[in-house]
């Protein structure tokens, strides 16, 4: 009786993001014709400070926490060029001369990521496309470590599958959660290149 009441208490709460999250997507799909991502780097060119990576990072966070989740965005969970925002993470804390190679699979996103570097006083040394034959050309080295998210929640089976079977790889599993949600279970996967063999 009791978890029945406290159930019925969350409703509201339950129902309010439901229709929130609905009425974003229609507004995006119908209303804007923008992505999640495109209109989240909207409102980055209207908030953030260009040279100040900190406020930078804290306009995406805001978006995300308060406006409209996108994964692979979070203080906690920071990787690839997704929107730039990873990457501006990562390189604030690499040493003089160090290199970042960082892989986005969608071109709109892409460019909002390759824009957001130099606002954040970061070189955008863009190397194109990234295909198998980058590593089979030295782009990765032995020792190299890569970072895969999101391979629990959605999940990605043929990735770890591969990642098994290939024998290119040392590799572990790190447990985390969604981002910006603490109840859905998710891992990143950190990879260690042998080189090939």
């Amino acid at each position: 009786m009791e978890s029945g009441a406290i159930a019925l208490a969350f409703l509201p709460l339950v129902l309010t993001f439901i229709i929130r999250y609905y009425f974003m997507l229609f507004y995006r799909a119908v209303m804007v014709r923008l992505s999640r991502e495109e209109m989240a780097f909207q409102y980055f060119l209207i908030h953030a400070n260009p040279g100040d990576p900190e406020r930078i990072l804290e306009t995406f966070d805001l978006w995300c926490s308060k406006v409209e989740f996108i994964s692979n965005i979070s203080p906690k969970k920071m990787l690839g060029s997704h929107c730039g925002y990873s990457t501006v993470r990562i390189a604030r804390a690499l040493p003089p001369g160090a290199k970042l190679y960082s892989v986005e699979m969608d071109a709109r996103n892409a460019f909002i990521a390759e824009t957001v570097y130099t606002p954040a006083g970061f070189d955008d040394d863009t190397h194109g496309k990234f295909t198998s034959q980058n590593t089979r050309s030295g782009l990765l080295g032995k020792g190299s470590v890569e970072l895969a998210d999101n391979i629990l929640f959605p999940g990605a089976p043929n990735f770890l599958r591969h990642v098994r079977k290939s024998g290119l790889y040392e590799w572990k599993l790190h447990r985390a959660t969604l981002e910006y949600s603490k109840g859905i279970r998710d891992g990143m996967a950190e990879l260690v290149y042998l080189g090939i063999k």
